[in-house]
């Protein structure tokens, strides 16, 4: 065999491998639809997704049924400023099976809002949906049942709707990829 042709049958081999390694990686887990409730204009949804290293994120979609409407920063008070506005958070109930592994990360940054010169400016996000991520980590043999906690309250250039404070979600159960 002539040494073009070993060079040749070599390159096909190794290709050949390279191929049947790549179909051994394991596929990036999907996104897990968790569960998804509308309350006082937002509707809400809890997903459970990974990142580029494979760690658990907890994302809840925070979607106002109005399309100028704003969330509050999940920074604001639970109370608000001055009882204005309430914040937009996703929170694990003390007794959680789940563990936050870091902060609360969100997907647009907040903006000041002036509604009198009178009232402190309030931090708000741009109006329509806002996504808030939890890392998390799972226990090795997941876990049978868990719940999240969620707060935000919603408002148009018209007026506010009532908060939710601290409602509480069923997830189901969860387990690692």
């Amino acid at each position: 065999m002539s040494l073009w042709r070993m060079r040749a049958h070599l390159w096909v081999c190794l290709a050949w491998l390279a191929g049947l390694c790549a179909a051994c990686q394991p596929a990036a887990a999907q996104p897990l639809e968790l569960a998804s409730q509308t309350q006082n204009g937002v509707q809400v949804t809890l997903r459970l997704v990974y990142d580029d290293e494979g760690q658990a994120l907890l994302e809840a979609i925070f979607t106002p049924e109005e399309a100028d409407a704003h969330l509050y920063s999940k920074d604001l008070p639970l109370e608000g400023l001055d009882g204005l506005g309430r914040p937009t958070r996703l929170d694990l109930p003390q007794a959680s099976p789940l563990q936050a592994r870091g902060d609360l990360q969100e997907s647009a940054a907040a903006e000041s809002l002036v509604v009198s010169p009178d009232l402190p400016a309030l931090p708000v996000y741009p109006a329509g949906p806002v996504t808030l991520r939890l890392p998390l980590t799972l226990p090795p043999e997941g876990v049978e049942s868990a719940q999240v906690l969620v707060s935000y309250m919603a408002c148009t250039p018209r007026g506010c709707n009532k908060p939710v404070i601290n409602q509480a979600i069923d997830l189901g159960a969860l387990s690692a990829p």
